[in-house]
């Protein structure tokens, strides 16, 4: 019975994803300097995670498994900011052709926006990566015994 409810609902969000009505996932904007900085943010954003990933990547701790899932948490966070910058510049130089009413464009510029308005599927995976990444390092530590719990224990 659930692995019919699975491959049912399954079905239902796929072909609901292919036939678009309203895609509200961007934060629009609605004067100009509020989306410049908005922008701005988001290069800063995806630069720092660039820089999280490249250092775990470049260093001796890219060995332990929690260290990689944080790793690819911030990866996958500068894919994000990378594909949310690009539907904010396609939608303002693009405004006419990619309103979230228009639900059979055939123009390649709108199913490009529409699909960086997935960008929520890519956050959230992010999370799921840091999530797990956080909680085996805190099982490791509580396992391997840090510092600070030495510390604690000889008091």
């Amino acid at each position: 019975m659930t692995g019919r409810i699975f491959y049912l609902s399954s079905a239902f969000l796929l072909f609901h994803m292919a036939l678009p009505h309203v895609a509200l996932a961007f934060q629009e904007h609605g004067a100009r300097e509020g989306l410049y900085v908005h922008l701005l943010a988001h290069i800063c954003f995806g630069a720092a995670m660039l820089w999280l990933f490249l250092m775990i990547k470049n260093s001796d701790i890219w060995q332990q498994r929690h260290w990689r899932f944080i790793a690819w948490g911030a990866a996958l966070l500068t894919f994000w900011n990378v594909d949310t910058f690009a539907g904010h510049i396609i939608s303002l130089l693009h405004p006419e052709r990619c309103l979230p009413i228009m639900h059979t464009s055939t123009e390649l510029i709108f199913w490009v926006w529409y699909v960086c308005k997935l960008d929520h599927l890519v956050c959230v995976t992010a999370m799921i990566f840091f999530y797990l990444g956080l909680k085996q390092l805190l099982t490791y530590l509580e396992s391997e015994g840090s510092p600070d719990r030495d510390i604690r224990q000889e008091k």
